[in-house]
Order: structure tokens, then sequence, then C-alpha cells
């Protein structure tokens, strides 16, 4: 079978790039170990809002013309900026680094993030000022793999994976398309039929790597937010912004895990549409690892009917 070049499955673990679909053996479907199988109040809590520290002066501009319109530039403002960071965002193609990842820079960690708190404090949704710690960074650079599209030639639906995951855009408003993988399956020139067979149970085997290690994190992250929620009360001379920027950063890295979760939920399903459009058009024996591979990751995420293998328990 032909080389399938590169594939968006390699990750640098202790400095060395390691293909992440040769260790899928080394993880197990169980999952993390803790927890009943029952889904935690980390999922079960809506999303507290934004305290919107701004409604006062807002509704005190009731009335005056140049106050009114200054209050509906402020509206435009996230999607102004919204649009100025996909366009720049378009110019600038990512290099890669860790957890497949665009490599540090100015751009990616402060410019376009900057936007995403203004646009999600825009929508009313919880945002902190509190820098990360080193594991709520982990969290969002794993994250990077699992939102970002399958595949680098998706160009729109990589850049729209990024305003989702810097929150410029909402969940809802970045629904990737589960036709664009398949058609760009379909139209690279593989040696024989049964690359792409190849290439979708490749993906599919490292998504089944990569979540669960994302939960791990989530975990970890979720046992700090407890200890962090636990200090709000007994913190001495606490100001009401530092409770605001606490409870927002726990509100983040939840949103974050859902978003992560919502999108593996998506991915199982674009992979089911690509394989039956594939034994559609180019039907062969490949097929059944495929869908092998396929039906595991479904029963990993609980979308098969069985509960989920990895669940974020911490909290």
């Amino acid at each position: 079978m032909a080389s399938l070049g590169r594939m968006p499955n390699a990750e640098k673990i202790d400095g060395n790039l390691v293909d992440v679909s040769t260790v899928a053996a080394r993880h197990q479907t169980g999952g993390t170990k803790r927890g009943n199988g029952q889904t935690s109040s980390f999922h079960g809590r809506p999303i507290r809002p934004h305290s919107g520290r701004g409604r006062a002066a807002r509704s005190a501009t009731e009335g005056a013309p140049c106050q009114i319109a200054a209050a509906h530039l402020n509206i435009l403002k996230p999607a102004i900026a919204a649009a100025m960071a996909l366009f720049l965002s378009a110019c600038v193609p990512p290099a890669h680094g860790d957890f497949e990842r665009p490599r540090p820079s100015v751009f990616h960690d402060d410019f376009l993030p900057l936007v995403g708190r203004v646009a999600a404090e825009h929508r009313r949704e919880p945002a902190s000022d509190f820098d990360y710690t080193d594991r709520e960074r982990e969290l969002r650079s794993r994250s990077w793999a699992l939102l970002m599209p399958q595949q680098q030639e998706q160009y729109f639906q990589r850049w729209l994976a990024e305003m989702r995951r810097t929150r410029i855009m909402s969940v809802e408003d970045t629904v990737p398309s589960r036709s664009d993988y398949v058609k760009e399956l379909l139209s690279q020139n593989y040696r024989s039929s049964d690359g792409r067979f190849a290439r979708l149970e490749m993906d599919i085997r490292n998504d089944r790597v990569r979540f669960p290690e994302f939960i791990s994190v989530a975990n970890i992250v979720a046992e700090f937010d407890k200890v962090r929620e636990r200090s709000l009360n007994r913190t001495t001379d606490l100001k009401p912004e530092e409770r605001q920027y606490a409870i927002g950063r726990i509100e983040e890295n939840r949103l974050l895990t859902i978003t992560v979760q919502k999108s593996m939920r998506a991915r199982a399903d674009i992979y089911r549409y690509a394989l039956e459009r594939l034994v559609i058009e180019t039907p062969g024996d490949a097929a059944i690892g495929a869908e092998q591979e396929l039906i595991a990751l479904e029963r990993d995420l609980g979308t098969s009917g069985a509960p989920p293998a990895h669940l974020v328990v911490g909290k």
C-alpha cells in the first residue's frame, strides 16, 4: 500500500516525535479508574453566566442617542474582532508543535484568546483574568487535536475550529460539516483504494488515544477546581473580582471539557458518514478494520448505547 503521507498523528513526548497510532494498544478502553460509571455533576450543572459588570452603565444610557450609538458599536466589536482574527489567521499558516497545535506564538497564544475573551464576555459566558496553571495550559493544548478537523487540507474547517477553540465564536456557530472529511479523502490520489480506509482507521485510532489522555488531564484540573471553589469561602478579604475570576476559570475549564466531548461525538458521526460513503464508492476488505475501530470509538464515547468509558469525575 502506498504511503499515506504526513498525517496529523504525531506528538512530541519527552522531546521525541512519536506516532500516537503506534501506542494505541497501551490505552485501555476503560479510561480513568476513578468514578462509578455515572456522569458527574461536572456535566450536570448549567454553565453559570458572566456577571455582566456593565449592566448598570448600559441602563443609564437609555434615552441618550450618542450613548446608545456607542453601545451599539460595543455590540459589534466582537463580530468585527472575529472577522479580523479569521482574516489574519488565514494569512498565517500554523507551524505544528506539541499535540499537533501551532508552536507558541503571540498570535495563537495571546491575541486570539484575548479576542475570544471579549467575545465570550459579550455572549455572557464565563471569563477570567487569572493566569493558567500548568495543567490548565496542558488541557488547552491537548484539546487542539480533538477540536481541529481530521485533515490539514480542510483549511476553512481548521480556522473555524480555531475560532471555536479560542471562543471567538460559540460552539453552536462552528458545527463542522461532516461531508468535508470524506470529500478530502476521495479527492486525494491513492495508489490503492484501501489507502482511504487505512487513513480513516488511523484517524479514528489516534482519536481513541488522544481523548482519554485529554480526559485524564481534565480530571486533574477538575480536582484542583474543587480546591479553588472551597477556598473561596475561607479566603480573607476576598475581593469581588477575585471571586468572579475564580468562578470564571472554573466554568471556563468545564466549558472546554464539554466542548471537546461534543466535538468527539461530532467526529464519530463524521467517521460513520465517511465510512458509509467509502463503502459505497470503493468497497474493500480494508473497510472491516476501519469499522471495528469506529465501533470501539463509539463505545468509548457512549454513542453506541453503552455507557461512556471516559468521564470527568473530579468535580
